[in-house]
This record gives C-alpha cells, sequence and structure tokens, in this order.
C-alpha cells in the first residue's frame, strides 16, 4: 500500500487524503471500493468485519446496527429453523432473497465465498442532526442513540445487545425473537439482563412493538441452543405445561446425573432435542445412551426429539401431549 499507516487495514478516502496519499495510488488493484469514500485491501475484500471497519472509518460517527450489530455481537443465524417464522410473521417478513430485507442474516455470504459474491448489507445508525449517508450496500437509520446503547465489538462501534434485540424487532417474527433474545440472555457471559431488554422495547405504536412485548415474556436465558428455545415455544403455544429448562438432576448421593433440555417435573417427562452430532459422533451417542437409560431407571420418560419434530408442529406437541397425559397431566 502507498502509506504504512493504511497497509492491511480499511480506510477512507478522506484519511487517505490526510496522510498526503496521491490519488492515482488509491485505483490500485490491489485495492475494492466496498462503496463511495471507502478502500479495502482487494484480499479483505469478501471479509464481512473488514466492510463494516470501511464504514466505520468513512462513518466515524455512525454506529453498526440492526442485522449487522446482530451478527458482529455473535447472535444465532435463525434461517435454518423450521418453522421460526410462523405464527403471523410471514406478515411482517419479507422473502429471504428480498434486497432490502433486515431479517437476520438474510443477506449474509458463506464465510469461503469469493470476493465478487453478493455483499450483506450492512446497517448503520446515525444520530440526528447528522445526516445517513446514501451508500449502495448500505442501510442507513437516523435516530437518537443513549450511550448505554452502543458498546465495542472487535474494535468497532455497535448497538448493544438491547438495542439491537429491539431494532430487530421491526422485521423479525415473535419466535425470532425468542430465540434471538435467549442468545441474549445465555451463555457463560450474557450480553444483558432481562430487565434491560424490557427497557429497550420499542414504544406503544412503533413497527414491531407489539411482537417486542410479546416476546420478551417468553424468554428463557437458561436455553442452551436456538432449537431449544424454539422446542419450548412451540409447546408453550400449543397450552402445554411449562418445563424446567436445563436443571441439573443428581442421584440420591448427590452426583450429576444430567442437564435436560427441558423436564416436566410433576410428571417426571423429559424432553431431548438432539442435533446431528448426537448421531454422527459415536462418543456423544454412547454418552447419551448411557445416561437416558440412567434417566429412565430412575422413573424419567425420556422423549428424544430433532430436526424433523420441529419441521412437523403437530406431531411435535402430539408426542409430548400424549407422554404427559400418561405420566397423569390433566388438559383441561
Amino acid at each position: 500500500m502507498s502509506h504504512p499507516r493504511l497497509r492491511n487495514r480499511p480506510f477512507s478516502l478522506r484519511e487517505a487524503r490526510a496522510l498526503g496519499v496521491e490519488p492515482v495510488r488509491l485505483s490500485r488493484s490491489e485495492l475494492v471500493t466496498p462503496f463511495r469514500g471507502a478502500r479495502v485491501p482487494a484480499r479483505l475484500a469478501a471479509d464481512f468485519v473488514a466492510r463494516c471497519a470501511a464504514l466505520c472509518a468513512r462513518e466515524p460517527g455512525g454506529v453498526l446496527s440492526h442485522t449487522t450489530a446482530a451478527i458482529l455481537l455473535g447472535l444465532p443465524d435463525t434461517r435454518w429453523l423450521p418453522g421460526v417464522r410462523q405464527r403471523g410473521a410471514r406478515a411482517h417478513l419479507p422473502p429471504p432473497d428480498a434486497p432490502s430485507s433486515s431479517a437476520l442474516h438474510d443477506h449474509l455470504p458463506p464465510p469461503d465465498a469469493p470476493p465478487t459474491h453478493a455483499q450483506p448489507v450492512l446497517h448503520l445508525t446515525v444520530a440526528p442532526p447528522a445526516r445517513p449517508p446514501r451508500l449502495t450496500g448500505v442501510r442507513s437509520h437516523s435516530r437518537p442513540l443513549a450511550a448505554g446503547e452502543t458498546r465495542r465489538v472487535r474494535g468497532l462501534p455497535v448497538t448493544s445487545a438491547a438495542r439491537t434485540w429491539a431494532d430487530l424487532a421491526a422485521t423479525a417474527s415473535i419466535r425470532e425473537l425468542v430465540v434471538l433474545g435467549d442468545a441474549v440472555l445465555g451463555g457463560r457471559a450474557p450480553l444483558a439482563c432481562h430487565d434491560d431488554l424490557r427497557a429497550a422495547v420499542p414504544p406503544a405504536g412503533a413497527r414491531g412493538a407489539s411482537r417486542a412485548r410479546a416476546a420478551v415474556e417468553l424468554l428463557d436465558g437458561r436455553a442452551e441452543s436456538p432449537p431449544e428455545s424454539l422446542l419450548r415455544l412451540i409447546l408453550a403455544e400449543a397450552g402445554l405445561p411449562a418445563p424446567d429448562v436445563n436443571v441439573d438432576l443428581h442421584t440420591p448421593d448427590g452426583r450429576f446425573l444430567a442437564r435436560p433440555d427441558l423436564r416436566f417435573a410433576p410428571y417426571r417427562t423429559i424432553v431431548e432435542y438432539e442435533g446431528d452430532h448426537h448421531r454422527i459422533e459415536p462418543r456423544q451417542w454412547r454418552r447419551d445412551l448411557t445416561r437416558t437409560t440412567a434417566l429412565q431407571q430412575r422413573g424419567e420418560l425420556v422423549l428424544r426429539v430433532g430436526a424433523e419434530h420441529l419441521r412437523s408442529e403437530k406431531r411435535l406437541v402430539g408426542l409430548v401431549f400424549r407422554s404427559l397425559a400418561s405420566r397423569g397431566w390433566d388438559p383441561s
């Protein structure tokens, strides 16, 4: 690159000119233009974070937001979850290939995408009175952001997890908001607390406010995966009793036995979601067999479900309904 301070990183043309870089050097093949007024080293052309950094360099007062912030914060990709957009979501969400869609990850290319692959739309929020930039590949938003509504991730300014969750309510379904909200609240280092998300719910009348209000009361940070969140929500929507979520079980002598995904304690019924790794990894498969046997020996009914059950909700609900009824649950 033409200047050592700009080598191997994204930068704005404003910064390059301030360093005395000649315009002709900014047109070399070693650089690409992700959008007007910014340059990225060609080898980073397909790098999502590099494009975000280029945008922030061009718009130093802006904050990455919406789906862009969600990706940087590590929130889950909900596209692959069967049925996650049901229950009225289709009325609010555009199709996944719509160029203007802000449903989470709708435009995120695969990690190995070549530089010519269509890049995801970047979302940037700027506070008034600054004017939002009009750039190809950028969705700009104008709204004030309080001090607690921003943070830095990988050195980049992004909206906080609670602010991001609330922004996504404008286009996400209730189910998506529950999956995302569980992810915000869960893990070893939660990104926010339940009160943060309650406080972030958009005011009445704002787009997505009713969905956010409904979703925030359904959140449970003890869920350990998106399928677990969706499984719990499907059963709740069907009117089944509320289960314990990932609560440790111990043997009579105090040894750890298991932490079931969902357990209906009064009926000693457990529902476990099993992804493909439970089937294809021999060690995991053997552990599952040992644990299931131990649970059954102590009188638990263990239901093992997978993605096919999420695709057939009627079948899933019927299975759990009948199992609970056989253990004494009265649905009346």
